[in-house]
């Protein structure tokens, strides 16, 4: 922009120093026109004088009044095509500045969905390994009621009675094993393969499902 101005403003130099010299040229040649024509030495008398004033006022007046008025139309030509200029580059610096400012917007969006992204992994990550612990630990029971079962059964003290109720009691303590080792299998997979907008959301199903399947669980414990 600033280029722009100092351009206009050398057209505007060069039109007005053209304009003076246009007048110039015409005053001297007016002037040795009259020199010419009126020749001999230099006149004393006033009314001569007079008549030279008004001769010059008479060339030089009119084209002064047309060059000052074409350098003002001019101006104002010039003017209104740095108005126009100024007007585009302000244009430009805006769409610039929008521009920017949306690229901005946008890394800063990606740059907090990629970060709310990885804060959703680590939880996965650590609820996974939380799910993996009470499925080994789930298991271990299951292997235990497996060998108790077979104490049970092999153990020739025990009345016919007693080992009913104690092969009942291992049966129900092996089911409730199971059902718990289903829950979180079921859950681990929802967890591993679905996709979650939030650390909140994930956290709400993880603490739904842990307290239907091991409701002595703390939350404190999954909570993150």
């Amino acid at each position: 922009m600033k280029g722009l101005a100092e351009k206009l403003m050398r057209k505007i130099l060069s039109f007005w120093f053209f304009a003076i010299s246009l007048v110039f040229c015409v005053g001297a040649f007016a002037i040795g026109l009259y020199r010419f024509k009126m020749s001999g030495e230099l006149s004393i008398v006033p009314s001569d004088w007079a008549t030279f004033g008004s001769y010059v006022g008479g060339v030089l007046g009119p084209l002064v009044s047309f060059v000052t008025l074409i350098a003002v139309i001019k101006t104002v030509y010039l003017q209104r095509d740095l108005l126009e200029s100024q007007r585009s580059e302000l244009k430009r610096m805006v769409k610039l500045q929008n521009d920017t400012f949306v690229a901005q917007k946008s890394q800063s969006e990606s740059l907090a969905a990629e970060a709310l992204r990885s804060m959703v992994a680590k939880y996965q990550d650590t609820i996974l390994r939380l799910i993996d612990q009470q499925l080994s630990i789930q298991q271990r029971v299951v292997d235990l009621m497996d060998l108790e079962e077979q104490k049970t059964a092999s153990n020739r003290d025990l009345s016919w009675e007693a080992r009913t109720k104690a092969e009942k009691n291992i049966t129900e303590r092996r089911v409730k094993a199971l059902k718990i080792v289903d829950g979180l299998s079921k859950l681990s997979m929802e967890v591993a393969i679905a996709e979650y907008g939030s650390v909140s959301e994930l956290r709400e199903l993880v603490e739904n499902k842990l307290s239907e399947t091991l409701p002595w669980l703390s939350k404190s414990q999954f909570s993150g």
